[in-house]
């Protein structure tokens, strides 16, 4: 950081930052923050009881059935555990 002054001669402050300051806030901290909202997202649908793929709602659906907008197995969405099937 640096004191100049213009050819008014009014002070200004300039500022360096790094290249890779840059790409550590613009590219990997949002990608972190994708990735923890998608594990938010299943985490929700489980807990409501929504298809972990598409959001539909499956509280009036039996557990052996299929999720009717996308085909994922209701008994996978509901307990989280075992395989999607579609």
């Amino acid at each position: 950081m640096r004191l100049a002054a213009d050819s008014v001669g009014f002070p200004f402050t300039t500022v360096t930052i790094p290249f890779w300051l840059l790409t550590i806030l613009l590219a990997v901290l949002p990608s972190m923050w994708a990735m923890t909202y998608s594990r938010r997202r299943i985490k929700h649908n489980r807990r409501f009881r929504l298809c972990i793929k598409c959001g539909y709602d499956l509280r009036a659906h039996k557990p052996n059935e299929k999720c009717p907008e996308c085909g994922t197995s209701v008994s996978a969405t509901a307990t989280g555990v075992g395989s999607i099937t579609s």
